[in-house]
This record gives structure tokens, C-alpha cells and sequence, in this order.
């Protein structure tokens, strides 16, 4: 029998991207669960799902992402960003199971121009940036065998995110304003999922358990949202006008990260993972 592999938030970006390379993972089984099947904010049903499957990994993928709504809907944001995740790592412990956790670049809210190390002093600001802080934390206090990739800018034909909704507005709009002082790296889901089915290829669990922690995983070739979204346009072939515009100009009711580039060498180098750039074509 193989071992198990069960991934929560199976109809997230990631999610979905995982579910399209499932065959990449020989020697797997991969069990797929959307919030209706597995609400990992009832810890109940999350012990029921682990005592029946016995997995060997699970796969977070399930997050409260809504940014700004976060900030309306603090109590549900904390109960699965963090409250959640505390329940999942315990078990995780208990039962001897490695957690893949998928984090993000907003505990950083950094205004240098340095490339953010794993060790980099954290500084979450709004409540998804909080609560997704506060999960690492307790993944870590927990003393489960995990690796928390922190990511940014996630874009993929799936879901909700930056890509698609340019392409929405575009759509019906010849003008549009986009901020142009945030800096980051924008990310596919697919790297991700390709980089955790390499993960599972290539290295036994007694190994990933010596290389646990905290790793940066974004595409590379830093941007800000202003040149991204000119890139989104000329690939499209879209005749849409875009114009520069500040932080403070955008008035977003959650606070955005400034920089939040991320340093990756260290996933690099310990996994011997070569990271490309991001490729909207």
C-alpha cells in the first residue's frame, strides 16, 4: 500500500495545480479534500480524517486570503490561518506526520531593498498578515516534522488573483490604475506544486525530516505590480492604458507589504532546486 498524501484546500490555486500533476507523485496516493469535505477549523473532523487515512504528508493548502476582507472578518481569518493550523501541527506531532504548510510573504513588511531571508525579523501588519504569522508560530511550537513555504504573488488559471483580475478589467476598461511601489516577485501555482511533487520525488521522509523549517519559495525576477500588469496586457495583446499609482493613493483597507522579495538560495541550495523566472506565456 502507499503511503498517503492528504491536501486540504483542494480547490485553491495550489490545490488545483496539485491536483493536475497527481501522476507525478509515484509511489503515492494523493487524497484530495475541498472545505465541504474537510473544514480544518473543526479539529473533530480533522482527527477523523487522520486516524482513517494514516497519511505520511499533508498538505496544507487551505487559507482564509481574502486580504482586505480579513480585516471585517477577523474571528474567521484567525480560526483558519492560525487556530486551525495550531490543531493540524499538534496532530501532525502526534501521529508522526510531516506537515507541508503554505505561508506568505506578508509577515514581512519591510521597506529595504534586500532580499528577505528565512530569518528575516517578521513584521506582520493587518489580520491575514497576523494570522498567518501566528500559524507559523504555532506550527513550530508545535514540534512537528514540517516545512513551511512562504511564497508571493501567487497567480494561476484557477481561483482568484492579480492575473485574472486585470484580465476582467481589461476587458472592459481602456484605463486602468495599478500601484507601482510594492515590490515582489510574482509566483505560479504550478512552480509550487512541481517544486513539492520534486520534494516527495527525491527525498525520503528521514531526509526531509533533517532539512525541516521555514523556506522562501517565489519565481524569480523581481517586479511591482504597475510593470506586471503592463506584462499581463502585451502578452494578452490588450489595448489597456495603466497608470502609476502609490500605496497610499490605492487606499486598500488591509496594509500591503512595501517589499517582499524573497530570498530563495537557501531552498535552492538545500533541495538542489533551481528556481526560474516567472512566464506569463
Amino acid at each position: 500500500m502507499n503511503p498517503k498524501v492528504l491536501i486540504s484546500g483542494s480547490t485553491g490555486q495550489l490545490g488545483q495545480e496539485l491536483f493536475l500533476i497527481k501522476d507525478l507523485f509515484h509511489n503515492y496516493d494523493l487524497l484530495f479534500f475541498d472545505r465541504n469535505a474537510w473544514n480544518i477549523s473543526n479539529a473533530d473532523q480533522t482527527k477523523a480524517l487522520i486516524l482513517e487515512h494514516r497519511p505520511t504528508f499533508i498538505i496544507n493548502c487551505a487559507a482564509f486570503t481574502a486580504v482586505d476582507l480579513a480585516e471585517d472578518q477577523a474571528d474567521q481569518a484567525f480560526l483558519i490561518n492560525s487556530e486551525a493550523v495550531k490543531t493540524l501541527a499538534d496532530y501532525c506531532h502526534e501521529y508522526n506526520i510531516f506537515l507541508i504548510h503554505i505561508s506568505t510573504d506578508y509577515v514581512f513588511h519591510g521597506t529595504n531593498a534586500i532580499a528577505l531571508k528565512e530569518n528575516s525579523i517578521k513584521n506582520p501588519q493587518g489580520i491575514y498578515a497576523k494570522s498567518k504569522s501566528l500559524g507559523e508560530d504555532y506550527i513550530i511550537d508545535s514540534k512537528c516534522m514540517h516545512i513551511i513555504l512562504r511564497t508571493s504573488w501567487v497567480y494561476s488559471q484557477f481561483g482568484n488573483n492579480f492575473v485574472k483580475t486585470m484580465l476582467r478589467l481589461g476587458a472592459t476598461r481602456k484605463e486602468l490604475a495599478v500601484v507601482n511601489d510594492q515590490n515582489g516577485c510574482p509566483t505560479h501555482a504550478a512552480s509550487i506544486a512541481l517544486f513539492i511533487a520534486y520534494l516527495l520525488q527525491h527525498y525520503k521522509l528521514e531526509t526531509l525530516q533533517e532539512k525541516a523549517g521555514i523556506y522562501h519559495y517565489s519565481d524569480s525576477n523581481p517586479t511591482n505590480w504597475f510593470e506586471f500588469a503592463n506584462k499581463i496586457f502585451e502578452i494578452a495583446a490588450m489595448d489597456v492604458k495603466v497608470n502609476a499609482i502609490s500605496t497610499v493613493e490605492f487606499n486598500a483597507k488591509a496594509p500591503r507589504p512595501l517589499f517582499s522579495i524573497l530570498d530563495t538560495q537557501k531552498l535552492q541550495n538545500t533541495f538542489n532546486y533551481k528556481i526560474h523566472d516567472w512566464d506569463l506565456e
